[in-house]
C-alpha cells in the first residue's frame, strides 16, 4: 500500500497473502459501509498484515479472524497470521476479534480504542500458540474531532503528497488513562486457548480488566450453545454499567428457563510477563467471572500460569459493587484475581496502589481455588489505600495481600488397596518466598491450605484491622495460615484400617481431561475439607519479618498478630516479629497450634504495657518452644489430648527462652508471666485453671485477678 487513505472492507478467500504499508503512518485502510470488519478471514492460512494503520467502523471489528465450521469434522482455525507494525483503532468491537486461530504473532502494535460503551476489550484472542509482545493498548478519546472516513468514496486513495498522520504518534500526546469513563479497554483471552505468551505490552485505561482470562458461552433453556463469541458479560447490555460500580460477579439466571452463561472452557499453558498494566477500572489481570458455587461447580480454570515480571499500578479505579453475602468467600477482587488456576507461579511483580481506597474491598493477590501456588521476589503493597475517612463505612468482603481462599498441593491418582485415591504429587498447596507486602487494611497473608504450606524470607506488614468478628482479621491481624492436612501418623491407619480417608474414585466417572486429576464436582469448593485428600499439612514459617502498625488505626484491641493453625505439624523459626500500638490492647503477637510445635529462634517486640502475650502455643502432642527473645510472656497450652487419651502423654519443652520483663528484675513485674502462665491449663478439664465452667473469658479474667 502506498501512502494515503483507502477505504475498503477486504475479504480474504486465500492463503497466503502479505498486506504491508509504508509506515502506519502513512498508509491508512478505512471500513467502508455497512459495518463490517475492515480485514476478515476465516479458516485460511498465512497472513501478514504490517505497517500501515487500520480504522475500524464504529460497530465493526478492525481486524477479524475466525475459525471455519464445517459441514463435517472439527472446525478449521485461521492459522499461521502475523500482525506487526499496525496501528489499529476501534470502538464498538475488538480492534482485533481472533476467535479460533492457531499460530498467531501480534507485535508491535498499537491499538487504540475509543471511550464508548461496549462489551468488547481492544484485542479478543481465543486460539491456540499466539504470541502478543511490544503492543500498546489504550483506550481514551481522540485527538481529532472526526475521522478520515468523511468524503472519502470506496477505493479511493488520499493525496499521496501529503502523507496521512493519524492517531497519537507521540506518546506525551496519549490522554491520560485514568480519565476513561465508557471503554471495556484491555486485553481477553478466551476460553479453551492454549500455550498463549504475551510478554512486553502496555495496557492502559477502560473500565474494564487489563487482561481478562477466559470467556463465557450461552446456554439455553435445551442446553444448546448459542452461536458467536462473546466479549465481556456482566452488565454488558446495561447503559448505566460505565456510571455503575464495576463488578465481577455473574449471577445465576432469573428464572429456571432463561438461558445461562457457562464457561468456554479452560485455557492452558499462559506466560505473562514484563507487561505493564494500569489504570484499568476492574483488576490488573483478572477473569471474566466469578460464580456462586452453591450450584455445580463453574469455575473459569487455567492449567499452568505464569505470570513474571509485571508492574500492576492503579488498577481497580472505579468503585467497586459491594459483593453479596453469599459470594464473600466466592470472590474478590484485586491486582490480580483468579479463580481456579493448577500450578500458578508469581514471580517478580510489583502490584501497587491499586484500589480507589481502603472502604473498598481490595487485595493485591487474590485465589479462590490453587493447586501448587509459587510466589516469590514480589513487591505488593497499597492496595486499597488509606483515606483521611478513616475505617468508616467499609464494605465487606476479602482485603489482604495475598488472600488464599483454599490451596492444594499437586494432586495425583494413585491405587491403594484396590480404590483410586487422591495423592499429593510433591508440589506444595503453597509456596510464599522473598516477597514484600504491605497491607493498609487488612491482612498481609491470608492463607487457606490443604497440603504443605511454606512462607520464607518474607518482609510481611499489616497497617490496619477490622473489628468484626466475621472478618478473619479480627483473630489475626497480619497472617493468617490455616491447614487442613493431616500427619501421615494418622491418616495411613485411618486409611489402612476404615477408608475414611481421602474419598475414594471410581475412574470410569473421572472426567476426561488433557492431564493431571480432577474429581467429579459438587456444589462448593470440594476439596475444602479435613481428609479430603492424602496431603499433610505441614506449615513452615521462617526467616520472616512481621509488622504490625496499628499507630494510627482506629482499633482497640486485636487478638493476635500471627496465627498458624493446622492438623499436622507447625515450624516457627528464626521469625521477627513487630507490634507497634499507641493506646490498643493485643492479646498475644503470636498463636500457633499444631499436632506438632515448634516455636524456636524468634525475637517478639511489643509496646510494654498494651500485651499480655508474646507467644501462645499449643503441640497437641509435642511441644518444643525454646531459645525465643521477647518482650512479654511465653506461654505453651497444655495439650487436652492426654486427658482426653490417658495412654497418650504429650509432652512440653521450654528452654532458654527470655523475657525483656525478667531482665527488669523486679519483683512486681517478675510475678507478672507467672500469674499468666496460669492460661497453661485452659484447655485441660478438672485442673486448676481449666475451663471446667466451660467459660474460658472467665477463666482468663480469673487469672489476671
Amino acid at each position: 500500500m502506498l501512502p494515503g487513505t483507502y477505504v475498503e472492507n477486504l475479504r480474504i478467500d486465500r492463503d497466503d497473502l502479505v498486506i504491508r504499508g509504508c509506515g502506519r503512518d502513512r498508509s491508512l485502510l478505512v471500513s467502508g459501509e455497512p459495518a463490517e470488519p475492515v480485514i476478515r478471514m476465516a479458516g485460511h492460512s498465512g497472513l501478514t498484515v504490517a505497517d500501515l494503520t487500520l480504522e475500524a467502523h464504529p460497530e465493526a471489528a478492525g481486524i477479524e479472524l475466525l475459525e471455519l465450521t464445517m459441514e463435517s469434522g472439527p472446525a478449521r482455525p485461521a492459522r499461521d497470521i502475523g500482525l506487526s507494525g499496525l496501528r489499529l483503532r476501534a470502538s464498538g468491537r475488538a480492534a482485533v476479534l481472533a476467535d479460533g486461530v492457531a499460530r498467531i504473532r501480534i507485535r508491535d502494535c498499537v491499538v487504540e480504542m475509543d471511550d464508548v460503551p461496549g462489551p468488547w476489550p481492544g484485542i479478543y484472542l481465543r486460539g491456540d500458540d499466539a504470541l502478543l509482545e511490544h503492543n500498546r493498548i489504550v483506550t481514551g478519546p481522540r485527538l481529532h474531532p472526526a475521522g478520515p472516513r468523511e468524503g472519502l468514496e470506496p477505493g479511493i486513495a488520499g493525496d499521496d503528497a501529503a502523507p496521512v498522520v493519524v492517531g497519537r504518534a507521540d506518546p506525551a500526546q496519549e490522554p491520560r488513562p485514568e480519565m476513561n469513563r465508557s471503554g471495556r479497554g484491555g486485553l481477553q483471552i478466551g476460553g479453551g486457548s492454549e500455550r498463549v505468551e504475551v510478554i512486553d505490552n502496555r495496557i492502559a485505561g477502560g473500565i474494564g480488566n487489563g487482561i481478562t482470562l477466559g470467556s463465557l458461552v450461552e446456554v439455553d433453556e435445551q442446553g444448546n450453545q448459542l452461536p458467536g463469541p462473546i466479549g465481556w458479560v456482566i452488565n454488558r447490555f446495561d447503559p448505566c454499567d460505565p456510571c455503575a460500580p464495576g463488578d465481577g460477579y455473574q449471577p445465576p439466571p432469573d428464572q429456571p428457563g432463561d438461558p445461562r452463561f457457562e464457561s468456554e472452557g479452560a485455557l492452558y499453558d499462559l506466560r505473562i510477563e514484563r507487561n505493564r498494566i494500569e489504570w484499568m477500572g476492574l483488576n490488573g489481570i483478572g477473569v471474566v467471572a466469578f460464580f456462586d458455587l452453591a450450584g455445580a461447580d463453574e469455575l473459569i480454570s487455567v492449567i499452568r500460569l505464569s505470570i513474571l515480571g509485571n508492574r500492576i499500578h492503579h488498577c481497580l479505579s472505579r468503585e467497586l459493587a459491594p459483593i453479596p453475602r453469599s459470594m464473600r468467600r466466592q470472590m474478590g477482587y484485586g491486582g490480580i484475581s483468579l479463580a481456579d488456576v493448577e500450578y500458578l507461579r508469581l514471580y517478580d511483580n510489583r502490584i501497587e496502589h491499586n484500589g480507589p481506597d481502603q472502604r473498598q474491598t481490595v487485595c493485591g493477590v487474590f485465589l479462590l481455588h490453587v493447586a501448587g501456588l509459587d510466589a516469590c521476589r514480589n513487591r505488593i503493597r497499597n492496595n486499597g489505600a488509606k483515606t483521611p475517612q478513616g475505617e468508616d463505612n467499609l464494605l465487606p468482603g476479602p482485603r489482604g495481600g495475598i488472600v488464599v481462599i483454599h490451596a492444594l498441593p499437586g494432586i495425583d491418582p494413585i491405587l491403594v488397596a484396590g480404590q483410586l485415591r487422591p495423592r499429593q504429587n510433591g508440589v506444595p498447596a503453597i509456596r510464599i518466598h522473598d516477597n514484600q507486602i504491605s497491607q493498609p487494611l487488612g491482612q498481609a497473608l491470608f492463607l487457606h491450605a490443604l497440603g504443605p504450606v511454606s512462607v520464607q524470607d518474607n518482609q510481611l506488614t499489616s497497617q490496619g484491622t477490622i473489628l468484626d468478628a466475621t472478618d478473619p482479621g479480627f483473630w489475626a491481624t497480619t497472617v493468617f495460615v490455616f491447614n487442613l492436612g493431616w500427619s501421615n501418623e494418622f491418616y495411613l491407619q485411618t486409611l489402612l484400617f476404615n477408608g475414611a480417608t481421602g474419598d475414594p474414585l471410581d475412574a470410569g466417572s473421572l472426567p476426561v481431561i488433557r492431564e493431571g486429576f480432577t474429581p467429579e464436582a459438587g456444589a462448593g469448593l470440594d476439596d475444602d475439607a479435613m481428609g479430603r485428600y492424602m496431603a499433610n499439612g505441614n506449615v513452615l514459617f521462617a526467616g520472616n519479618q512481621v509488622f504490625t502498625d496499628l499507630i494510627e488505626a482506629q482499633v482497640d484491641y486485636a487478638i493476635s498478630s500471627t496465627l498458624l493453625v493446622s492438623l499436622d505439624d507447625v515450624t516457627v523459626q528464626n521469625n521477627q516479629f513487630d507490634c507497634d500500638f499507641l493506646a490498643d490492647f493485643l492479646f498475644s503477637n503470636l498463636i500457633a497450634a499444631g499436632v506438632t510445635l515448634r516455636i524456636q529462634d524468634n525475637r517478639f517486640k511489643e509496646s510494654l504495657f498494651v500485651t499480655l502475650y508474646s507467644s501462645l502455643g499449643l503441640g497437641l502432642l509435642f511441644n518444643n518452644t525454646s531459645d525465643n527473645q521477647a518482650t512479654h510472656c511465653i506461654v505453651s497450652l497444655e495439650s487436652p489430648l492426654g486427658a482426653w487419651f490417658p495412654l497418650i502423654a504429650p509432652d512440653i519443652e521450654e528452654n532458654h527462652n527470655q523475657v525483656l520483663f525478667d531482665a527488669f528484675n523486679l519483683d512486681l513485674l517478675g510475678s507478672w508471666c507467672e500469674r499468666l502462665a496460669g492460661i497453661r491449663n485452659l484447655l485441660v478439664r478438672g485442673r486448676k485453671g481449666g475451663a471446667v465452667a466451660g467459660n474460658p473469658g472467665a477463666t482468663i479474667l480469673n487469672l489476671l485477678q
